[in-house]
């Protein structure tokens, strides 16, 4: 080739570099219509947090390498106000309900009988009726308490007020040693009338298990009220079981507390949030986000149509980090549940349409975006492997290709391979986590102690490991190179660690 000829080429390619250059710094070509919400570069995107009414998801770089994303997953506190329920078991099951008033309890030492006969109490006005012989227990907002004690009875109404759906009956049957006739029976009356009852017939019954059979034990009435004086927390009935060798009154049933007029209920524990390693999924994100375009630009809109589109009481939001300074964005669905969402920028009030993938990753975070590898290499990437339980340890030649298992042989037989060690690896290193934990968070109880540990080497310098234990939940954790912390796996490996203590077991 001669000198010219030289020349040439190399002038082509020097313009196919220069060229080549331009076209991979040309800004990606737009959809139509396509506008810039945050005009931004990736790497300068720092943060990516979504928020929903009840959780959050938050993405972040690594502070010692920017390519390494982690992914925080949290629940949020329930919001001030929430009515909570809970539950207590003493033979039987019984929900408290929220209550207005104080729940009126009648758990006296003397036995009443006929404590399961129906009534029907009519109530004309303000003065207390009593129907002796029945066993129940009602609170009165007025002067003058009534005593309806027994059986499962629903007032009805004569006077001006009237109330709807009183005396909605339930009953609970009991399966004990000592059986009675529907112990347990519920009756609730709600009120619709002008002068309201708060939290109306809220009652709880459990079956009871005591020593004396009693019949039709713990039956409650929740009576509704046709007086001018309106009556606070009627109804809320609660009873307790006993033991003793004196029948009570409402025997056989299960307390339910109501909690009183203005006292917060205590919020439900929050879970720490957990922190996970991100995968390529969760890294590309950040460069669909950063610069942030939209399909549309709607502009400012007013207060009824923001109310329209949802953004004007939306819990929803996204807030991208850019350079250490936060942009803060709301968001909302469509009315119709599916399609492109709204998006509202909070320094100005504008509102963008969306495009209809652009938030599915970070809506289903958990799945989408989170590394459940156990390891980063495959079975060509390490050459020796060495399993211990204990104090025993016993080394392997390893060879193979993925997606084969790898071949093991003893270090002292080279040649000879093993096939019970082959299927026992490829049985470990087929298994996939049911459980992430996050970083910091250890398995329940004391730390669990290694049933057995596998190491992986190459060219005499260890790559990876694996380390197999058994919490006091029965359940298994693995813990690698690769996991921010243990996680749990699947069950039935009790197998695989007897197999591993006889691969170390001495020759």
């Amino acid at each position: 080739m001669k000198a010219r000829d030289v020349a040439v080429q190399g002038v082509l390619a020097a313009v196919a570099l220069v060229a080549a250059f331009f076209v991979w710094q040309r800004e990606p070509a737009r959809a139509p219509g396509e506008v810039t919400v945050e005009d931004a570069q990736p790497s300068a995107l720092d943060r990516i947090r979504y928020d929903e009414e009840t959780r959050f998801v938050e993405l972040f770089r690594d502070p010692q390498d920017r390519d390494t994303i982690w992914v925080r997953l949290g629940s949020k506190p329930a919001k001030p106000g929430a009515g909570a329920q809970s539950t207590t078991d003493a033979g039987g099951l019984a929900q408290a309900a929220s209550d207005a008033g104080s729940a009126a309890l009648d758990a006296g030492a003397n036995p009443h009988t006929n404590a399961g006969s129906l009534a029907s109490l009519p109530d004309g006005g303000a003065n207390p009726h009593t129907n002796a012989g029945s066993l129940a227990s009602l609170s009165d907002g007025g002067a003058n308490p009534r005593g309806n004690a027994g059986a499962v009875a629903a007032a009805s109404d004569g006077g001006a007020n009237p109330r709807i759906n009183a005396g909605s009956l339930a009953s609970l049957s009991d399966g004990g040693a000592n059986p009675r006739s529907n112990a347990g029976a519920v009756a609730a009356a709600s009120d619709g009338g002008a002068s309201p009852h708060i939290n109306a017939g809220a009652v709880t019954a459990a079956s009871d298990g005591g020593a004396n059979p009693r019949t039709n034990a713990g039956v409650l009435a929740a009576a509704s009220d046709g007086g001018a004086s309106p009556r606070i927390n009627e109804g809320a009935v609660a009873a307790a079981s006993d033991g003793g060798a004196s029948p009570r009154i409402n025997a056989g049933m299960l307390a339910s507390a109501s909690a009183d007029v203005g006292t917060p209920a205590s919020p439900a524990s929050v879970p720490p949030p957990r922190e996970l390693r991100g995968n390529d999924v969760a890294l590309k994100l950040f460069a669909r986000l950063a610069p942030l375009r939209a399909q549309r630009d709607l502009g400012v809109l007013d207060d009824a149509k923001l109310e329209e589109i949802g953004l004007a009481k939306t819990e929803r939001g996204l807030t991208l980090t850019l350079d250490g300074t936060p942009r803060t964005f709301r968001l909302a669905a469509p009315a119709s549940g599916w399609g492109a969402p709204y998006l509202q920028r909070t320094s100005d009030g504008h509102v963008f349409l969306l495009g209809p993938a652009l938030l599915t990753d970070l809506e289903a975070a958990a799945s989408r975006l989170v590394d459940r590898r156990l390891h980063t290499f495959d079975v060509d990437g390490f050459d020796r492997v060495v399993i211990s339980t204990g104090t025993a340890s016993r080394a392997f030649i390893a060879s193979g290709k993925p997606p084969g298992a790898v071949q093991l042989s003893p270090v002292d037989a080279p040649g000879t391979p093993d096939d019970f060690a082959r299927n026992w690896h490829d049985r470990l290193w087929r298994l996939t986590p049911v459980e992430l934990l996050g970083r910091g968070e250890a398995p329940p109880g004391p730390a669990p102690t290694p049933a057995f540990r596998v190491e992986y080497q190459r060219a005499g310098k260890t790559v990876g490991e694996l380390s197999m234990a058994k919490a006091s939940d029965n359940s298994w954790y693995a813990r690698t190179e690769f996991t921010p912390g243990w996680v749990r796996m699947g069950g039935g490996l009790e197998l695989l660690a007897e197999d591993a203590a006889k691969l170390t077991a001495p020759r």
